[in-house]
């Protein structure tokens, strides 16, 4: 189970060698804590989430997740049957070549998904519309349902003790590295540099195995694709 507040900034004062405020207190142990969160959680990609956008029909544009860092997958799923249909990237440009002079152009579902403005509200939102980070579809969908968002989120900071911090179980000691580090640095021990390495080559470590979560090595093909097994029987036994 994931460290509470309160268990993680006791480790942090174990390793200052100060279990009673007198350098650092509790607030500004916590504020690290929670920086450290959310540094593992930017650098690492490591908290996943998805969620459904609804699709009204004929609309292009979507808001994406505004606690997001990047998104990884859109999929199009339509109200009326029970098929998944992934989306394709292409970057704004690179989207000329599937769209052409006719941007709005209408079709059962969508193809390819580019993207637009910045995740989350910025600076002087207030006189943008949109300020979100935008969807945008084509073709555009004739039909309603959902897209399916799978996106890297923002950790949540705490405030509460018994709150639990927002990293990735296994792995809370890292962002406790980080608060040493910081506390260090702004102490001006002369081993802040030792913690920030420390704490750099833990972060790497995450890194290396987060990607995929599993140790399987991936696999490639080459040639005429095919159907995948269940659909060859599929084909062949007469049900489709």
């Amino acid at each position: 189970m994931t460290w509470t507040l309160l268990q993680a900034r006791t480790e942090a004062r174990s390793l200052l060698d100060e279990d009673t405020a007198q350098f650092w207190t509790d607030s500004q142990l916590n504020s690290w804590i929670n920086q450290g969160c959310s540094d593992i959680s930017r650098r690492a990609l490591c908290l996943r989430q998805e969620v459904q956008v609804p699709v009204t029909a004929n609309v292009q544009n979507y808001d994406a997740p505004s606690n997001m860092y990047q998104l990884y997958r859109v999929e199009f799923a339509p109200s009326d049957n029970t098929f998944i249909y992934p989306l394709t990237f292409m970057g704004y440009q690179e989207a000329d070549q599937a769209w052409g002079t006719y941007q709005s152009f209408p079709a059962a579902w969508p193809e390819i998904f580019t993207l637009w403005i910045n995740p989350g509200p910025t600076a002087g939102a207030a006189a943008q519309t949109p300020s979100n980070l935008q969807i945008r579809l084509f073709p555009v969908p004739a039909q309603t349902g959902v897209l399916n968002v799978f996106f890297y989120r923002e950790a949540v900071a705490v405030t509460s003790d018994t709150d639990q911090i927002d990293t990735l179980p296994g792995w809370e000691d890292l962002a406790v590295e980080y608060c040493i580090y910081k506390a260090k640095r702004k102490d001006k021990e002369p081993d802040w540099q030792d913690a920030f390495n420390f704490y750099e080559q833990r972060l790497n470590d995450l890194i290396m195995v987060s990607s995929t979560f599993q140790d399987q090595p991936g696999t490639f093909s080459t040639g005429q694709s095919s159907w995948p097994p269940w659909a060859n029987g599929m084909l062949n036994s007469g049900e489709w």
